[in-house]
């Protein structure tokens, strides 16, 4: 099964966005309760959500999420910006700002109603929880690696296409963009960790994996542990 049929269990077509924000809504509250309710308070927040429905996916795909306070010398500290015409021509009309001069996490989505579609919609906002909870902590995403900013959102990633699979279990982790990543080899690392970290945070007791996933996302002492390597995952560049 690919990626790009549709999800049965919600008895439709395809799956709507507000289908998909109940079912990501209800996996991560199903997982921790702490999380559940971080995602309803975004998911909730219609300033908080700048998601475009198409019926097919556009030849370039906006898919991210940009954290409180990025500026421009952010993204080019980052290697990230595009200069706003070319960006405006790939993204636009829909998508037109790269900065984000905001106190909250905004994500950025062109949403098709796909099994693909909702992973990626939790990937993002996974991104948008990890930096609510920095924020709480008195830290910005400028206090973490590339590697743990993403690390992060896959972990919310792998929690909601967990629960896909637990609902129909003819679909893999291939389903939903996370078997076969070939992107880079650091890519392959993050996914890599953030599984390990999946796996750990279910060992967990209700009350200690609340506190395992707070430090994963502010980069406390768990964090630290469990990221040891991550500022020497080389960075390979496609030819």
């Amino acid at each position: 099964m690919s990626g790009s049929q549709q999800v049965s269990f919600f008895d439709s077509d395809k799956v709507s966005l507000t289908q998909a924000k109940v079912f990501i809504i209800n996996a991560l509250s199903n997982f921790d309760e702490a999380l559940g309710a971080r995602a309803t308070k975004i998911l909730q927040d219609d300033n908080r959500l700048n998601i475009v429905e198409q019926d097919e996916p556009s030849t370039n795909i906006m898919m991210s999420c940009s954290p409180a306070g990025i500026t421009i010398d952010d993204l080019k500290a980052m290697d990230m910006y595009i200069e706003d015409d070319a960006f405006r021509k790939k993204f636009g009309p829909y998508f037109t700002e790269q900065e984000n001069r905001r106190a909250h996490a905004v994500i950025n989505l062109e949403y098709h109603g796909t099994v693909e579609s909702v992973s990626w919609f939790a990937h993002e906002l996974g991104h948008a929880i990890a930096d609510d909870v920095q924020v709480d902590n008195d830290k910005t995403f400028r206090d973490f690696s590339w590697d743990e900013l993403e690390q992060q959102a896959y972990l919310v990633q792998f929690i909601v296409a967990a629960k896909m699979i637990e609902k129909n279990p003819q679909y893999s982790i291939d389903d939903f963009g996370l078997g076969s990543i070939q992107s880079s080899r650091e890519r392959v690392s993050q996914v890599g960790h953030a599984r390990d970290l999946y796996e750990q945070a279910l060992e967990k007791t209700e009350a200690s994996r609340t506190d395992f996933v707070l430090g994963v996302m502010s980069g406390g002492e768990v964090s630290s542990q469990v990221y040891a390597d991550r500022h020497h995952t080389p960075r390979i560049e496609n030819n």
